[in-house]
């Protein structure tokens, strides 16, 4: 017996066989059909479509045999597919390649085979359709090529499925392609395009990947409302006024645009804008909200700014240029309007000799007990933490929620608890003289900035 060399193209023959997908698909009614006819036709017992799969000869249809596969070492169509020309062996007893073959010399005991080498559309041999019998038997031109004809028909019925699956598969990628450019336009826009429905929790069927930046929550979580909803991103004081903007807008066809606050991930609220509009022709539902949303909290960031320095600048005129006439009317004016643009409840400038805190100025809300002249040890005061009459230590100290500080243990905090502190070191002609401070009971909702 000598087995079938392989191919010198095998790599390219194998992964043509691959891509046609016949293997994976497995049996079919319709190339059983060929295999009924061809037993018909030529009386033969077996009839075959083979493919030659690695190391295996695999059966597409198979009539008259109950194998679904054999190896292809000992395999006749492993020989027929070296060339395109039909492989017709009358007696296997007197082909020296197949004498001994195990599929001779016992079951199914092969005495007759006849091949015709099926191709890609590229050329590529993968298999046969092929004839076996159980006694040798004469194969006259015309059966060969009339097998070949039927071959020749079934080739056709495989470059169909090739060429539908390769236009199916170009479609995909061009399809692919197109989606993925629309995406990362989409998605390189400076700011979140989404579709939604105008139901009670605003579900959201589609929202670019920008959202991440604006709300820091990605688009899988916001889609179709699975981890949280937009609508509870948004401020509770806006969302009345943004749905009220909605609500008209559809009424009246025409867009909404509006500026309002939602919730970063991080706590924070950030502002944006939104434009947008219902569109009515969609075929899955009778309306769809369409928008685009942009972050301008830079923007809104900058102008708050620029307003609280112009009122900072306004206050620190007033300062200097007070109509006071004494250094203790002075201090005492600045700390009053000081204290009321920084909303604290408390305002002292003091004076810190050794270890003892005296407070020289202040100015508070009514009800704190607190006068000028007394003193303090001042261990037990926040100041502490940063005057110690040494320059190179922390000169100044803001904390927006001393509950949740570092401080929260020292004993500044356990004597005179706090919700918000800010203190920096004061100093008169080169010399630390004490500390200007600012203190509220209630912590503030936003860090100092």
């Amino acid at each position: 017996m000598k087995a079938p060399p392989i191919p010198e193209n095998e790599h390219e023959r194998q992964r043509a066989l691959d891509e046609t997908h016949l293997i994976d698909d497995g049996p079919e009614a319709r190339f059983d059909r060929f295999t009924r006819l061809a037993r018909q036709i030529f009386s033969v017992p077996i009839s075959l479509i083979s493919l030659i799969d690695g190391d295996s000869q695999r059966f597409k249809s198979h009539q008259g045999l109950e194998a679904t596969e054999t190896p292809r070492n000992i395999s006749f169509c492993g020989h027929a597919i070296l060339t395109s020309s039909p492989l017709i062996v009358e007696d296997t007893l007197k082909d020296p390649r197949f004498a001994d073959n195990p599929f001779v010399t016992n079951t199914p005991n092969i005495r007759f085979y006849a091949g015709v080498p099926l191709h890609t559309v590229n050329g590529y041999r993968i298999g046969t359709l092929c004839l076996i019998d159980t006694q040798p038997k004469r194969f006259a031109p015309q059966q060969v090529a009339m097998l070949s004809d039927l071959a020749a028909t079934l080739e056709q019925l495989i470059h169909a499925d090739e060429i539908k699956r390769q236009s199916c598969s170009n479609l995909e990628v061009e399809l692919t392609a197109s989606r993925d450019a629309m995406a990362s336009l989409i998605n390189n826009m400076p700011g979140v395009t989404y579709r939604c429905l105008p139901d009670e929790h605003w579900t959201m069927l589609y929202i670019s990947g920008q959202v991440d930046r604006v709300s820091g929550y990605p688009a899988e979580e916001l889609i179709g409302n699975k981890g949280i909803c937009y609508a509870d991103l948004i401020h509770p004081d806006d969302a009345p006024a943004l749905e009220n903007a909605v609500t008209a807008a559809m009424a009246n066809n025409t867009e909404w645009h509006l500026e309002y606050r939602i919730q970063h991930r991080d706590g924070n609220w950030r502002w944006v804008e939104e434009r947008g509009k219902c569109v009515k022709d969609d075929a899955r539902h009778p309306a769809i909200l369409e928008g685009f949303i942009v972050d301008i909290t830079r923007e809104k960031n900058t102008v708050s700014q620029l307003n609280k320095h112009h009122d900072a600048l306004l206050l620190l005129n007033d300062i200097a240029f007070s109509s006071q006439d004494t250094l203790d009317g002075k201090i005492n004016h600045a700390l009053e309007i000081s204290r009321q643009y920084l909303k604290m409840d408390l305002a002292i400038l003091s004076q810190i000799e050794s270890t003892v805190y005296t407070v020289r100025w202040m100015d508070a809300d009514a009800g704190i007990a607190l006068t000028a002249g007394q003193t303090f040890m001042l261990g037990q005061t926040w100041c502490q933490l940063i005057f110690s009459g040494k320059d190179k230590e922390q000169r100044e100290l803001f904390l927006a929620n001393a509950e949740r500080s570092k401080f929260r243990n020292h004993p500044c905090y356990q004597s005179h608890p706090l919700g918000t502190y800010a203190g920096i070191v004061i100093e008169v002609e080169g010399q630390s003289f004490g500390t200007l401070n600012f203190s509220s009971g209630l912590a503030r909702t936003e860090s100092f900035d």
